[in-house]
């Protein structure tokens, strides 16, 4: 094998593996919009469901379950101090104090944040935005997750669609840039062993 076809096949490989870099790092880019968009999703519902709570009741609690349903949103209602008043999914009696969450301290100091982690009342990672509001006159933290596992169920088949068609179309081109430049390199071995006999006095090629 001749040194331009190792050359070629270094080359080659080298695409290969660029193309594979490029597919894995368009899925976590692809995943990335799409929790950013689900944050403001969460952001949006939070604020239209805020202008519906004033003042706070049972009845008002009775709402917040029945949209958390509708919606597979899970809404928290934080006293200031940390206390959890309110959730949709767990008994709140029963929930450690939330003042050391990411998006509550961040909501007590800025107004308003969001959060990607582990949660430790469900145990499953969820994507959280959490608003400083006035209910009643008081300063509570309402806040509003989604499951990651619901988000990337959802967007796993229009992902897999998508890297399958890019992977689809770059198997396609490099397929066809092997075969051309096979050919090339075999085309060149051929004029580099021609040049050679010549310039050894042999001139039968």
């Amino acid at each position: 094998m001749s040194k331009i076809y190792t050359h070629f096949l270094k080359i080659f490989f080298l695409l290969i593996s660029s193309i594979l870099l490029a597919l894995y790092l368009s899925s976590i880019f692809i995943e990335k919009i799409y929790l950013n968009s689900s944050v403001e999703n969460l952001k949006n519902f939070t604020e239209n469901t805020i202008r519906k709570l004033n003042p706070m009741d049972n009845k008002q609690k009775d709402f917040l379950n029945i949209i958390s349903e509708i919606n597979k949103i899970r809404i928290t209602l934080i006293k200031e101090n940390g206390e959890v008043i309110f959730d949709s999914h767990s008994n709140p009696e029963l929930m450690e104090n939330h003042l050391n969450r990411e998006e509550v301290l961040n909501s007590l100091q800025y107004g308003d944040a969001n959060s990607i982690r582990l949660s430790n009342t469900l145990n499953t990672k969820m994507v959280y935005y959490a608003k400083k509001v006035k209910l009643n006159d008081k300063t509570y933290i309402f806040r509003t997750a989604k499951e990651i596992s619901d988000l990337t169920h959802f967007i796993k088949p229009y992902k897999s669609k998508f890297l399958l068609l890019i992977g689809g179309f770059f198997l396609i081109i490099s397929s066809f840039t092997f075969l051309y430049l096979k050919n090339f390199v075999r085309k060149l071995d051929n004029l580099q062993l021609a040049i050679t006999k010549i310039s050894t006095g042999d001139f039968n090629t």
